[in-house]
């Protein structure tokens, strides 16, 4: 009471501005899911037309999305505590675990290194990811979130196809390997992050398997956007996810293939009739350069060396600990290992990479591939399974994650051969066993 007696009059403002703020973020998750997916969506969008969002010192610099992650936490608390609460199952066991290593790795990493240099490494690959999904996954049981996720995958996509023009435009398409002057500044040739390459290649896959004709098309407009951005990695997920669809769903494959080949090569003819020679150099010269792959295996080497006994390898080592470790020209790197499962072993250790490996396994048994919902899902899943090779997923990832686990929640127990419940046995009253008169059988009625 005294030290709210002693605030200056501005930090007492801004905090009960916060904390409504706060309440009203909380009501609209508890209430209005389908909105709070599209606030996780506008804080993406953010991302992806200017970068890193603006923080606010809150005794560490929070950022937007830590205070929509929290106050969809708090609305997962009092959905689980008030409403009717979800399925035990084995994957929601496997999030909960995630949950309290993280938790704890990040209590421990806040004494030894600072709350700071603690939140910073667990914000987004882990507190943004496994919180988001554990939202999704219980938030207002028995309501339909997949138009909501489509919207906002959708949006996202094209959202980060316009900026990739707009980039294009002013500065041409540059390959994984080239720079551009920026203000001033060199920056890397390729307008849009992978996260965003990744969001285009998702989106094109929702409309090929549950879109129509029309959307088809678009989707191979988008899919040709996603090669000339040159990430590869994201390339390889394209191919296992399309590729996939192709072998998975053979009902009508050949009439939507076609139309998406029609899209992709009208738009493929109109990008080469603008630039021609020079594209297929700058393409051939991003599938050819393996100079990232060398300092990033170099460095996945380098920081294996940080768990040395059990316990490291067991929990791994507490956020904070940093990832400096030696490049392949034997220089000093201290960025993220850019292989998401390495992160994972080094901060929750091997016990958290069999809690996801389980949450993800069972989640996909249960969710199966019989309808086109459950086999977008897998192949989104596949794909960003193998996005994680290179790359750290951030709220689209747990929002994917959680979408997983509800479905599979909904329609997991209804699995394809489970015999289904007998139906109720109807008792008529004696009344109706009465012979009608003129009717020949024996009117005997039990008493």
């Amino acid at each position: 009471m005294t030290a709210l007696v002693t605030m200056a009059p501005q930090t007492l403002f801004m905090a009960c501005a916060g904390l409504l703020v706060f309440g009203a973020l909380t009501v609209i998750y508890i209430h209005c899911s389908g909105l709070g997916i599209g606030l996780f969506g506008c804080t993406a969008a953010w991302g992806v037309v200017a970068g890193a969002p603006p923080s606010v010192p809150l005794g560490i610099d929070a950022q937007p999305a830590d205070i929509l992650v929290l106050a969809a936490l708090t609305a997962a608390l009092f959905t689980l505590v008030s409403g009717p609460r979800p399925p035990c199952t084995p994957e929601l066991g496997a999030l909960a675990v995630l949950m309290l290593l993280v938790l704890g790795s990040l209590a421990a990493g806040a004494v030894a290194h600072g709350l700071q240099a603690a939140g910073n490494e667990a914000r987004v690959s882990f507190l943004h990811v496994f919180g988001v999904a554990a939202y999704v996954a219980v938030a207002r049981p028995g309501l339909d979130l997949l138009p909501a996720f489509r919207r906002v995958w959708i949006g996202l996509a094209l959202l980060s196809a316009l900026v990739a023009l707009i980039g294009w435009s002013r500065y041409g398409i540059g390959s994984n390997s080239s720079q551009v002057l920026i203000d001033g500044r060199l920056a890397n040739g390729r307008p849009v992050t992978a996260v965003a390459a990744l969001l285009i290649c998702q989106a094109a896959l929702i409309m090929l398997v549950l879109g129509r004709r029309c959307a088809r098309l678009l989707a191979g407009i988008l899919l040709l956007v996603m090669v000339l951005l040159q990430h590869r990695s994201v390339w390889v997920c394209a191919l296992v996810m399309v590729g996939g669809w192709l072998l998975l769903r053979p009902q009508h494959r050949l009439r939507a293939l076609a139309g998406t080949a029609a899209a992709v090569a009208v738009a493929t003819v109109v990008v080469l009739l603008g630039h021609g020679l020079a594209l297929m150099e700058t393409l051939a010269q991003s599938a050819s350069d393996d100079r990232t792959m060398n300092w990033r295996v170099a460095g996945w080497a380098s920081l294996l060396e940080q768990l040395r006994d059990l316990p490291d390898w067991l929990l791994g080592r507490p956020f904070g600990t940093g990832f400096a470790r030696l490049g392949s020209a034997h220089a000093v790197i201290d960025v993220s290992p850019h292989n998401y499962y390495l992160q994972l072993l080094l901060r929750i250790g091997l016990v958290g990479l069999a809690a996801l490996a389980l949450l993800l396994v069972c989640a996909l048994c249960r969710v199966g591939r019989r309808d086109s919902v459950g086999l977008l899902l897998w192949l989104l899943v596949l794909g960003e399974l193998v996005f994680w090779i290179t790359y750290a997923p951030g709220l689209t990832g747990g929002l994917l994650i959680g979408l997983l686990l509800r479905y599979a929640a909904e329609t997991g127990l209804r699995r394809p051969g489970r015999a289904a419940p007998p139906p109720p046995v109807r008792t008529l009253p004696a009344t109706a066993l009465v012979q009608r008169p003129g009717r020949q059988e024996n009117s005997h009625v039990p008493v």
